[in-house]
């Protein structure tokens, strides 16, 4: 898993600030905030991301590390491809969860 450090926007770089803000502009209005390249001399260094994207991602790579729910995932995706779906409101009959 991959190691991450933490630093608070206090102890970051003045010019981190301005970025922070533009991610929680974006929030307030309801916009997917999207990930920020930083270059250095036309070279992309560094990707800034909204931590939910973040999550997100970690929690991929997470499914993909465990050989089990990946054969499950692979598993469902054939099944689905050929056919062998049924709606989710008739499990839900058929389990008794209907209220």
């Amino acid at each position: 898993m991959l190691e991450r450090t933490r630093r608070s926007v206090s102890l970051a770089s003045a010019h981190l600030k301005p970025i922070a803000h533009c991610f929680e502009q974006e929030q307030r209005i309801h916009l997917q905030p999207t990930p920020i390249t930083v270059t250095k001399h036309g070279k992309p260094i560094l990707t800034i991301v909204p931590q939910e994207l973040y999550d997100g991602l970690l929690e991929t790579l997470e499914i993909l590390e465990d050989k089990e729910q990946l054969t499950a995932l692979r598993q469902g995706i054939k099944d689905a491809d050929e056919g062998r779906v049924e709606p989710l409101d008739d499990v839900i009959k058929e389990l008794g969860w209907e209220e």
